[in-house]
């Protein structure tokens, strides 16, 4: 469904995938579309600017978990597959 990974190699997966993102608070669903396999902070940009949120303040949480854009120095890719995943963002005021 969505697994992460730390991966200094280029994008070279350009399948797109259907992902449904749920905002913490009263707003409904949406869906956006996006590359199977990008870097954490590229989503995070792509949900940010979609919504027009602080990207500084954006987090996004997949399974209980808040993905990290780097561990150790290296950038995380995650690896999306079509429908299934819900990845929930909270805008964090400042």
């Amino acid at each position: 469904m969505g697994e992460i990974e730390n991966d200094r190699s280029n994008l070279k997966d350009e399948k797109m995938v259907q992902i449904t993102l749920k905002a913490i608070g009263p707003s409904p669903p949406s869906r956006l579309t996006v590359p199977s396999r990008l870097k954490v902070y590229d989503l995070r940009k792509l949900i940010a600017g979609n919504d027009r949120l602080p990207l500084e303040n954006l987090r996004l949480i997949l399974r209980g978990n808040v993905l990290l854009d780097n561990k150790n120095g290296d950038d995380v890719f995650i690896q999306l597959n079509d429908g299934g995943l819900h990845l929930i963002f909270d805008s964090l005021s400042s």
